[in-house]
């Protein structure tokens, strides 16, 4: 549809405008437009949009629905699912087809705590098979666990860009950065020394007492 960009995204050497590489691309969005039917059709429609064999549907529905609990859901219409089950839906619809690539925005929203861990159990089991997951998400706290590499964007500028490591929380690190404006705030300081400088300023601002700041910051 977008005949006016320029530049070109090549999907394993093949133009994005070919559309072989449809097939090779998995995309969830964030906000889902349902029509209204119900879930077992969407799903169905999809699975055939995207080239699944009958067989492979109905195996991956099965496992799916299961995992996300909501096999005894799929009968009903989309429009009469709350926002939870919805979600669920579209997170089915985008692991059908065998895609080299996974687009996801915010996909765990609406997700109670053991459905969120499950799908990034999922997410897991696509890593080891080599695929690549590209999630845009507000949760910082929970990206921080799983991502190997994070693009932080502020006010549409890339503020940070890398490897993250191991016990590199971006929620920290991205407080720190909107309180003094130093990018560098991410290459030179673990999540532990930029959590100590917030609870410090916090108190000094009057917004912790001084037991509650020993206790957080964890002094004697």
């Amino acid at each position: 549809m977008y005949t006016y960009n320029s530049g070109e995204i090549l999907i394993n050497g093949i133009s994005n405008k070919n559309i072989k590489t449809h097939y090779k691309i998995s995309y969830i969005p964030e906000k889902e437009n349902f029509p209204k039917i119900s879930a077992q059709v969407f799903l169905r429609e999809m699975a055939r949009l995207s080239g699944v064999a009958d067989k492979t549907f109905e195996e991956k529905t099965k496992y799916f629905s299961n995992m996300f609990e909501i096999d005894k859901k799929l009968d009903l219409r989309l429009d009469k699912m709350s926002s939870g089950q919805r979600k669920k839906i579209m997170l089915m619809q985008g692991f059908y087809n065998d895609a080299d690539i996974y687009i996801m925005d915010e996909p765990t929203e609406n997700l109670d705590p053991q459905n969120r861990k499950k799908f990034f159990d999922e997410l897991d089991v696509l890593k080891k098979r080599g695929k690549s997951i590209l999630i845009s998400t507000h949760n910082l706290d929970e990206i921080s666990k799983h991502a190997d590499r994070a693009v932080v964007i502020d006010k549409g500028q890339i503020v940070f860009e890398g490897n993250l490591q191991q016990g590199h929380d971006l929620t920290e690190l991205y407080y720190d950065f909107k309180m003094n404006g130093d990018k560098n705030v991410f290459k030179n300081m673990n999540s532990k020394q930029t959590a100590q400088k917030r609870y410090s300023r916090m108190f000094q601002q009057g917004l912790l007492t001084e037991a509650e700041y020993k206790l957080l910051s964890g002094k004697k």
